[in-house]
């Protein structure tokens, strides 16, 4: 008989991920999350800094103002002194 460790069922089954349930979640977040979760310590964030940092990173993908080329061209022309 096999003893399995006390997270086996996370190798049993493949875990969605949450951009994979929810695509408008950015990559940073999920990928955190995901690593967050291992079963294998040394694939968690092993400092808790690194997980603050890391989610910081993901606010600021998430809460920055999406850009869209007509915007971009109007700020440089309205910078300009003719």
């Amino acid at each position: 008989m096999n003893k399995k460790g006390e997270n086996s069922f996370l190798l049993d089954t493949r875990i969605d991920t949450p951009q994979d349930l929810n695509p408008k979640v950015p990559s940073p977040l999920s990928n955190l999350v995901m690593e967050c979760i291992a079963t294998k310590a040394q694939k968690r964030p092993a400092e808790m800094d690194q997980v603050i940092t890391r989610l910081e990173l993901a606010k600021h993908v998430l809460t920055r103002p999406a850009v869209t080329p007509t915007a971009a061209v109007d700020d440089s022309l309205s910078d300009s002194n003719f």
